[in-house]
This record gives C-alpha cells, sequence and structure tokens, in this order.
C-alpha cells in the first residue's frame, strides 16, 4: 500500500468540476526517496495516528 496523496470528499466537491484532475490523466512526478518506512495506522477520535515501526534508510 502506498499512499501519495489525500484530499477530503468535502474538499475535493468544493473544486470546481472542470478543474478537477481526470482518473485516467497521466501525471508526471520526480521526487528523490531516502529511505521506506512501514507505518501502522491507528484510526482515533481526533483522526488518524501514524506510528513508524521500521525504518529503511538508502545508502547514498
Amino acid at each position: 500500500h502506498i499512499t501519495l496523496g489525500r484530499i477530503k470528499q468535502w474538499e475535493f466537491r468544493q473544486i470546481e468540476p472542470e478543474e478537477r484532475p481526470e482518473v485516467n490523466e497521466e501525471i508526471n512526478l520526480t521526487f528523490e526517496v531516502n529511505s521506506i518506512e512501514v507505518m501502522e495506522s491507528e484510526l482515533k477520535r481526533g483522526g488518524s495516528e501514524y506510528t513508524i515501526l521500521e525504518s529503511f534508510p538508502f545508502r547514498e
């Protein structure tokens, strides 16, 4: 499971329909990855709480 980004449903509804990205639209992104982290999410009343269980840094 990889989460690249999130938007709350009510926020998405506030975006004008013509400005919403198409699901089939190609997205070109470039970014540097320094590590991979295994995380646990726990849903709480105030929102999700994330805990890093394991971290694997990459060597340069």
